[in-house]
C-alpha cells in the first residue's frame, strides 16, 4: 500500500498512462483516510489553540487532492480503454471505474 501511495503521489499531476482498477480504489481509500486524519488533527490544533484559523492548514491537502484525484481517474479510464474526459459525465464515470482493464 505504501509503494502505491508513493507512486501515486509521484504521478499526482500525470494525466498520461494507466492505473489498474485495484490501485485506483486503493488510492481512493487512502486519500479519504488521509484527509480525514489530517482534518481531525487540524481540528484538535484549532481547538487547543482556540484559533479557527488553524483549519487553514487543510488548504494544501485539499489542493493536492484536487490535482491528484482527476489525474488518477484519467489514468484509470485510460486503463479501461476510454478517454479521461469521460470522468466529467455523472453516473457513467462510476460505471467506467469498475470496468476491467483493457487487454
Amino acid at each position: 500500500m505504501f509503494a502505491l501511495t508513493v507512486d501515486t503521489i509521484h504521478d499526482a499531476g500525470d494525466f498520461h498512462g494507466v492505473m489498474s482498477r485495484g490501485d485506483f480504489w486503493k488510492w481512493q481509500l487512502f486519500s479519504r483516510i488521509w484527509l480525514a486524519i489530517f482534518a481531525f488533527l487540524m481540528a484538535i490544533v484549532s481547538y487547543l489553540t482556540s484559533s479557527p484559523g488553524a483549519m487553514g492548514g487543510m488548504f494544501p491537502a485539499i489542493c493536492f487532492v484536487l490535482i491528484a484525484e482527476p489525474a488518477a481517474a484519467t489514468r484509470r479510464l485510460h486503463d479501461a480503454g476510454k478517454s479521461g474526459w469521460l470522468q466529467l459525465v455523472p453516473i457513467y464515470n462510476l460505471y467506467l471505474f469498475v470496468q476491467p482493464s483493457k487487454k
